[in-house]
Parts: structure tokens; C-alpha cells; sequence
């Protein structure tokens, strides 16, 4: 099993899109192991996105996301670098209908949350928000027939 990061922006908390958005993730297949509401810290921004050091936005990106609390999310996945894109996708762009940004967001300044997008960036990011101890693992009893499998088949 593969994790990744997902943060709700505050602004999904301004404009109660939390229980939304987090529904889409879970009817995607995604188990949660684990969340919380946090503050987050510029030294944790500056890490969060640091693949966009030295550029023009990335001060005010930082700056707006302390605006206010974010909800952090551990999502887990099928364990295969594919198992990031169904949940890349889900986010998708401000101007891609049917994705969660294109349709809660307001404006492209606003994009309403970030998604792991590797698996190394994935456990770079998930240990700015959390423990150890506070992801817990655990199976479900549809897990088996949700996970897709390569060949197209599902397991017996």
C-alpha cells in the first residue's frame, strides 16, 4: 500500500467543501489512514513546495497558506506508481470540468488543494504534517474487489 498527501486549503473549510471533497477521494477508492486539522508553519510550506523555490508566485503561495487551517490527509493506494493518478487526476486543473478543482474552485489562485504526485514526494511530504503514530493502517472488508489490477482482472 502506497500513501500520499493531500491537503485541503483553507479556503475549503471557509466555504464547507471538506465532507465534498473528501467524498470524491473516498468514492475514487481512497482509504484515509489518516487526518487532521492543522496550522501550517512557512518552514513546512517552504519544504511543501519547494519545487517552486525562485519563482515569482512562490512567497505569496507560501503566504496563502497560512491564511488559515488546512485539513491534511493521508490517503492510501494501491501500491504501483499509477495508483497516484486516478487521485492527480481527481484534483485535475481549475479549467477541467469534472475534476474537484474545476468544479469548486474559483479562480486558478485558489486552487483548493494539492496531491501527491510521486511516491517520493509523497513520504517527503506526508512527514511535514504527521508522525508516525498517527497514520493507522487498517483493512476494509471491500478492499479486494475495489483495487483494480493491472491485467484487468480482480482477484478471486
Amino acid at each position: 500500500m502506497d500513501s500520499i498527501l493531500v491537503v485541503l486549503k483553507h479556503e475549503t473549510l471557509q466555504r464547507n467543501l471538506v465532507g465534498r471533497i473528501i467524498g470524491e477521494f473516498e468514492a475514487k477508492g481512497a482509504r484515509i489512514i489518516g487526518l487532521k486539522l492543522c496550522q501550517p508553519t512557512a518552514s513546512a510550506m517552504e519544504q511543501l513546495y519547494q519545487d517552486h523555490a525562485g519563482r515569482p508566485y512562490f512567497r505569496t503561495l507560501i503566504q496563502g497558506m497560512m491564511r488559515g487551517p488546512v485539513i491534511a490527509m493521508v490517503v492510501g493506494c494501491i501500491a504501483s506508481h499509477e495508483s497516484y493518478a486516478p487521485f492527480k487526476d481527481l484534483q485535475g486543473s481549475h479549467t477541467v470540468v469534472g475534476t474537484i478543482r474545476g468544479r469548486f474552485s474559483i479562480h486558478e489562485s485558489a486552487p483548493l488543494l494539492h496531491v501527491s504526485d510521486t511516491p517520493e514526494s509523497a513520504s517527503r511530504e506526508i512527514a511535514l504534517f504527521f508522525s508516525e503514530g498517527e497514520i493507522l493502517d487498517y483493512q476494509k472488508s471491500v478492499d479486494e474487489w475495489l483495487q483494480f489490477q493491472p491485467d484487468g482482472q480482480y482477484p478471486d
